[in-house]
């Protein structure tokens, strides 16, 4: 029997999953503007890209970063990435996001909120405007699930 040289196929996007990489990245560039400086700064944005083999990488903003598999094993004490600079809530928004591009789940709101407050050096009036703007921006996109708890400091409920 003889074996015949096949070559995988090679993946492509749908227009679905390449529109939902575009939010992704649009995300991301909101994340940078709201200072969550491994998503980027003025100069240079960080942003998601799909792998050729399948699943999604990270390109980080900083020069001369190689990309970063979101689907690899995490090892050491602080459970990051290798090469990844970021919290451990800024590394699970990330992969939130890679699910949300590859299987169309949305990312829940709270890792929205922990990757924002991860750093522990910003105010929660600088962080609740912003943390309310970007989800009212995509909620068409379906890429965060719904607040579903409300705190009193943040006006009335909907």
């Amino acid at each position: 029997m003889q074996y015949l040289n096949v070559k995988p196929v090679a993946r492509t996007q749908g227009d679905r999953q390449c529109n939902r990489l575009d939010t992704a990245n649009l995300i991301l560039k909101e994340l940078a503007a709201c200072g969550l400086v491994v998503f980027g700064d003025d100069q240079r944005q960080a942003r998601l890209e799909i792998m050729s083999k399948g699943g999604v990488c990270f390109v980080p903003a900083w020069a001369g970063a190689a990309e970063i598999a979101l689907d690899t094993a995490v090892r050491g004490r602080e459970r990051l990435l290798p090469g990844f600079r970021g919290t451990r809530p800024e590394q699970h928004l990330l992969r939130g996001l890679a699910t949300y591009v590859m299987e169309n789940r949305p990312v829940g709101a709270a890792m929205l909120w922990q990757a924002m407050t991860s750093d522990g050096t910003t105010v929660f009036e600088r962080i609740e405007p912003n943390f309310r703007r970007i989800i009212e921006q995509y909620r068409f996109t379906r890429a965060f699930t719904k607040v579903t708890t409300h705190n009193p400091k943040w006006g009335p409920a909907p």
